[in-house]
């Protein structure tokens, strides 16, 4: 795991993959067999990828710090 630019992960998830850019691999076989949840879920993925690139971030931090 290491850290996300945001501008790859809004990119990505424009074109349905942001999921599989932050390693939520389950979580991107759903939307890929929902079509993105009816495009609802793809609309509200695109508003909130950028909290979601943070968080990754917050979290590949914390976790080094440990070591």
């Amino acid at each position: 795991m290491k850290q996300k630019n945001k501008g790859i992960a809004r990119l990505m998830a424009y074109f349905g993959l942001g999921h599989l850019y932050l390693g939520q691999y389950f979580k991107q076989v759903l939307f890929l067999i929902t079509g993105g949840g009816f495009l609802i879920w793809w609309a509200w993925k695109l508003i909130k990828i950028g909290s979601e690139v943070d968080n990754h971030n917050q979290n590949y931090l914390i976790n080094n710090l440990k070591k």
